[in-house]
């Protein structure tokens, strides 16, 4: 059985914002679908001590990132 399992990041970065050297801002985005990283072959199962990896919060949560540099 094939499975839609995906994850999606995006982001946009600016140098010098407002036209203040050295100000820089970076916006992410990072989602991923529940199970993308869990396979029933131990071999391919992206796992730390038989715990799947992924985000501490529920699975389809998204995550949104904004940094002044």
């Amino acid at each position: 059985m094939v499975a839609n399992k995906y994850g999606i990041q995006l982001g946009f970065k600016t140098f010098d914002l407002f036209r203040v050297k050295d100000l820089n801002w970076l916006l992410e985005f990072n989602t991923v679908r529940p199970y993308t990283y869990s396979q029933r072959d131990p071999l391919i199962n992206y796992a730390h001590y038989n715990q799947p990896l992924g985000h501490p919060r529920e699975p389809t949560s998204g995550n949104c990132f904004p940094l002044l540099l």
